[in-house]
């Protein structure tokens, strides 16, 4: 039996809301009123459709009862049979074929009435609560194509912030020059002004000299950023691509619906936000073995969401989880404060994206305060003990060029 499409290809299929589920599978649909003299087949075939492969039953009578589950809403059809008018024999005694049909349809009623209290509250009801509220949180959160391009807009400001942070020079502080100067001076290692590098050679080799950066049109980059605030970076470059991917999709290509909760572009989307923590993790903490057992973690939920059936729920909860592990080693390194911070910003985003009190903007809106984030988080990590050598080696190279 072919899956049904839309209820606008059958007219006597009957949408079924999940509160009356079962009320609805009780009485089988009106029939149609029909002109005197016209007879119609009383073979009927219902259908009971909601997730594919699932569940198949058939009542070989002349009334048929299959219970097919696929992907498509709950859906309850009644198929009349295609035969033509024209081959119906002519029945003199209307009142014995009135009753007949009666009967079956009667006799229909009762087994799809037993079907649903013996069968269907075991097997289905579960899944079928699960379907049917992905389907109304899809719904609640249809969005227009402008509001969807507005989505992906909002998803530029924090990656466009740390490639600012890097390429500028801002991860090097005056304060870390001078600390470094004042270091060499009181350690009588050189003199207070130095304009050349062989002044400090007991510091550094000559193939470390060669990692100094001596650019003009970054002029503020001395070395290479600590490793730290590049992954920070790297994690929201490689995530911020795959978010803006999606939003697109949804704005040109993929219709308003479930569909867009399920979608390959959303999947890699979430797998990306994924990618991005594990990245951070390391952002946050600069040791690798913390890195590893956050990448165990974050590899195993993105292998959950190619799974099926797609649970929404559980995915919410392991990005919670992903945040969590991404920020407790800024904790551990006593950046209090900031953690107060990163636990305000994403309390807030929280309830933005579960309440959506801005209607269909409020997805861009949740975009627009998970941007301060990445710019605490970037500073924060240029700041670990981890990165001191770093630091101090970016300060040395900008003393050799007079700074």
């Amino acid at each position: 039996m072919e899956k049904s499409k839309s209820l606008s290809k059958n007219p006597n299929a009957v949408a079924v809301p999940p509160s009356h589920m079962f009320k609805e599978l009780t009485s089988p649909p009106p029939d149609e009123e029909q002109s005197q003299g016209e007879k119609i087949s009383s073979t009927h075939e219902y259908s009971l459709n909601f997730s594919e492969n699932s569940l198949r039953l058939r009542n070989h009578s002349s009334d048929s009862i299959e219970i097919l589950m696929d992907d498509n809403d709950l859906i309850v059809e009644d198929h009349t049979s295609n035969a033509s008018l024209e081959d119906i024999e002519e029945d003199d005694d209307d009142d014995h074929h009135g009753k007949h049909a009666l009967r079956s349809e009667n006799l229909l009623a009762d087994e799809m009435q037993s079907l649903v209290q013996n069968i269907l509250p075991l097997s289905v009801s579960t899944k079928c609560e699960e379907e049917f509220d992905i389907t109304a949180r899809a719904l609640k959160r249809a969005m227009t194509p402008k509001q969807e391009l507005w989505n992906a807009v909002t998803m530029i400001f924090g990656p466009c912030f740390c490639i600012y942070f890097l390429l500028s020079g801002s991860w090097l502080t005056t304060d870390d020059i001078e600390k470094v100067r004042n270091s060499l001076v009181d350690s009588q290692e050189t003199s207070t002004t130095i304009q050349d590098w062989s002044m400090i050679s007991s510091f550094t080799n000559e193939s470390k000299r060669n990692m100094c950066i001596h650019s003009t049109i970054f002029p503020y980059l001395y070395a290479i950023p600590p490793w730290t605030s590049l992954a920070v970076a790297l994690g929201i470059a490689i995530h911020t691509p795959a978010s803006i991917n999606y939003h697109l999709y949804c704005a040109y290509k993929i219709p308003a619906g479930p569909l867009r909760l399920d979608h390959w572009s959303r999947r890699l989307d979430q797998a990306m936000m994924h990618f991005m923590s594990l990245c951070w993790s390391y952002g946050s903490s600069g040791h690798w073995d913390y890195t590893l057992a956050a990448m165990a973690f974050n590899l195993d939920s993105i292998y959950r969401l190619y799974r099926r059936p797609f649970r929404p729920r559980n995915v919410l909860m392991r990005f919670g989880i992903a945040i969590m592990i991404q920020t407790l080693p800024f904790l551990r390194a006593g950046f209090v404060l900031l953690c107060v911070k990163l636990f305000l910003i994403y309390a807030t985003s929280a309830f933005i994206f579960s309440r959506y009190p801005f209607g269909g903007y409020s997805h861009g809106v949740f975009h627009l305060v998970m941007a301060i984030a990445p710019p605490l988080v970037i500073i924060a990590s240029s700041k670990l003990p981890v990165v001191e050598d770093q630091i101090r080696f970016a300060a040395l190279c900008a003393i050799s060029i007079g700074k």
